[in-house]
């Protein structure tokens, strides 16, 4: 059987999920908000594991599984209040909670290694890079990347380019307050603000490469998918295509990368050991940069756009490998 871990609401997950139906492959999606507390009992002995789980009111071995496609879900626990221990104790319940939260933490991380061993399309376990071991990485694989620069002081950097742009270190995390959005994103820095507030937190400067247009690649195994964006012609878009205009959308095409590039790539995620990700370069007309790569990846837009119907390739790719597995054993 096929095990899909995904979010609700991921159309990625559900189109592959349809073309799995239509091929009559069985699988078991478990979608992460329903995913608390699902697991019965782990169970360690005499080189004999077994993980038993139950959804949807029917119970599962971890052992039934030959394929696992971790797209974006994972095994969830759900963790006590802490409240009362406060009170019997004395003590600051944060410090229990914290405990609870490291247990769960290497319980939910033990199951990851128990799927690892099976056939596995990406690992819960390392849904996120850090991102600056990725650059450190593709640089040593020869891509040209931005001169990228993190400090807590403007003057170590005020004259390392004409033009700066700043970006989160690692993640984006937009929050609400009230009736309120709040977003970070890539911004071009305003050296004027900064000679009048030149100290900060540890922040992440690159110098900004003045682009013909951006390349989005979704990538699955040995296969790559990429579009071209062209961001740059959209005031709002040409710092950064996520600043979307509804109004005016970007121009989106298939776009075939150079041999060395796509070869490049492949070596990262084989550095990387993920099996799908979405990479990000730009295109200066010259030379392509290298910026990030997300493990695991949107890909419906680009699947979209460009009519690459990856959600197929990928159910294909999944039934084949079902199949041979079950003929092997």
């Amino acid at each position: 059987m096929i095990l899909i871990l995904s979010e609700e609401k991921d159309i990625s997950a559900t189109k592959v999920s349809n073309w799995l139906y239509y091929y009559d492959v069985p699988f078991l999606r478990i979608d992460d908000n329903a995913s608390v507390d699902i697991v019965d009992l782990v169970t360690i002995e005499n080189n004999k594991t077994e993980i038993l789980f139950t959804y949807k009111n029917k119970q599962y071995s971890l052992d039934g599984f030959s394929v696992v496609w971790n797209r974006r879900g994972f095994f969830e626990f759900s963790l006590p209040q802490t409240d009362f221990l406060k009170n019997e104790t004395k003590t600051n319940s944060d410090f229990f909670y914290q405990h609870l939260k490291e247990e769960s933490f290497h319980l939910k991380n033990y199951i990851g290694y128990k799927i690892a061993e099976k056939f596995h399309i990406d690992d819960f376990r390392f849904y996120s890079l850090n991102k600056l071991i990725v650059l450190d990485i593709a640089s040593k694989i020869g891509f040209k990347i931005p001169e990228t620069n993190i400090t807590t002081d403007f003057k170590n950097i005020k004259n390392i380019a004409q033009e700066l742009i700043t970006k989160n270190i690692q993640d984006v995390i937009p929050f609400f307050d009230n009736k309120y959005l709040f977003k970070q994103g890539t911004k071009e820095v305003d050296k004027n603000q900064l000679e009048q507030d030149p100290t900060f937190f540890y922040s992440l400067f690159q110098q900004k490469i003045e682009k013909k247009y951006e390349i989005r690649t979704f990538i699955f195994f040995d296969k790559l998918f990429s579009m071209a964006i062209f961001s740059q012609n959209n005031e709002k878009t040409k710092i950064d295509f996520r600043n979307y205009d509804d109004e005016k959308r970007n121009r989106m095409i298939p776009y075939i990368l150079p041999k060395e590039i796509e070869e490049k790539l492949l070596k990262l995620m084989q550095k990387l050991k993920i099996q799908s990700g979405s990479a990000d370069l730009i295109f200066d007309g010259k030379d392509y940069f290298f910026l990030e790569i997300n493990p695991v990846g949107q890909l419906d837009f680009v699947s979209g756009y460009c009519n690459y119907q990856i959600e197929k390739h990928i159910a294909n790719f999944i039934k084949d490998k079902y199949y041979e597995l079950k003929k092997a054993n």
